[in-house]
């Protein structure tokens, strides 16, 4: 297999063992009403996923479940890209990671939530590391299935 074919493959699936890993690092900080006033409070991506099916209603059942669908494609495509190796799996991943991104920039900010630096940062850097899958070919003949 070509070299410049393993480490795109290699940098695609550290961004989605990364985007894994940070889905359960704290990335806000969020001010809580307690009993002296606010205080702030360190959450993570899966602290708004359970915080958003804790709401109820139509709107936060949606947004709960896109982020466990989100959150699944990446563990499918991180397996896939190490054992499948086609095309069509790093392009689909890299979309995934194309529609994170999109709605990252889309969504409006929380009043009341701020971003940690180092863990955004993180993040923005493992989701443009999977766009890296729009640019993987793999050759004509993959019968090597090693990393």
């Amino acid at each position: 297999m070509s070299r410049n074919y393993q480490l795109i493959r290699a940098i695609f699936v550290a961004g989605c063992i990364l985007n894994i890993i940070l889905t359960f690092i704290p990335m806000y900080v969020v001010e809580a009403p307690g009993l002296f006033g606010l205080f702030k409070v360190k959450r993570s991506i899966f602290d708004g996923i359970q915080l958003a099916f804790n709401i109820g209603g139509s709107e936060g059942f949606f947004y709960g479940f896109l982020y466990v669908l989100i959150f699944a494609a990446y563990i499918i495509f991180a397996v896939l890209a190490i054992v499948y190796q086609k095309r069509w799996v790093f392009i689909a991943g890299a979309s995934v990671a194309a529609f994170t991104l999109l709605l990252e920039f889309l969504s409006s900010d929380v009043e009341g939530v701020e971003a940690i630096l180092l863990p955004k940062l993180l993040w923005y850097i493992a989701t443009i590391a999977m766009l890296s899958g729009y640019f993987v070919k793999p050759p004509i003949s993959t019968t090597e299935r090693s990393f």
